[in-house]
């Protein structure tokens, strides 16, 4: 999902990627900033081995 902007210094992202943090409520079905796979770069969103993340 596009969103956001998540930015500190000049590293950024838009990008928000739905997932489960942990087990059980209420960690289900939660949105973290793709800014946190900073990896790729600004406005990526991509998983470990550098394939795009599919919108939902």
């Amino acid at each position: 999902m596009w969103g956001p902007k998540v930015q500190v210094g000049s590293d950024y992202n838009h990008w928000w990627l739905k997932t489960d943090l942990d087990s059980g409520d209420p960690w289900k079905n939660q949105w973290v900033s793709a800014y946190y796979l900073a990896r790729w770069g600004n406005d990526q969103a991509k998983d470990n081995s550098g394939r795009d993340i599919p919108n939902c």
